[in-house]
């Protein structure tokens, strides 16, 4: 079940049947209430999560409305997960949440099984990451500076696999 729902998000949708079916065992399903705090902007954050069901809101600092209000297929915390980074926002539950819950550590086994992956997933990370501050900017501050594919996954690969060689 965890698999066919890792299938539909488009983080995920590349890699093979088996791939997911292998993420999916490593993933845990964690529930949350109506307006409970799921993660918070500015903690450190060590995993990613995957809305299987219900809707989350997004919320940043200084900023009165929520940025965005995620549904059934979408994730939040990809940085967290990959680069080990702060959170960048606060999510909490809108209604009842069923989330699939990857962790750091989990997702750093995946990768050393399939180190292929890193590519694909990492370039999908770096064109939400750019939409993202696109929409922040114009919410928040104006000239957000736009992290390249490649610089990326260098921080990916050097937090979850202690090398910075992008070609390793």
């Amino acid at each position: 079940r965890l698999a066919r729902v890792l299938r539909s998000v488009e983080l995920f949708s590349t890699l093979t049947d088996d791939m997911q079916r292998q993420l999916a065992g490593m993933c845990r399903e964690v529930l949350y209430g109506p307006d409970q705090r799921i993660v918070t902007e500015g903690e450190i954050g060590s995993s990613a999560f995957v809305i299987e069901s219900g809707s989350a809101r997004v919320t940043i600092a200084g900023v009165k409305e929520p940025v965005a209000e995620l549904h059934t297929g979408q994730y939040f915390g990809e940085m967290s997960l990959l680069t080990g980074e702060r959170r960048t926002a606060t999510v909490s539950a809108v209604d009842d949440c069923r989330l699939i819950e990857i962790t750091a550590d989990a997702f750093r086994a995946f990768v050393l099984n399939n180190s292929a992956v890193l590519d694909t997933l990492t370039a999908e990370v770096a064109r939400r990451r750019a939409e993202s501050a696109e929409a922040r900017s114009a919410a928040v501050r104006e000239g957000v500076q736009v992290e390249s594919a490649l610089s990326l996954l260098t921080r990916v690969r050097r937090f979850l696999l202690g090398s910075a060689d992008p070609m390793a």
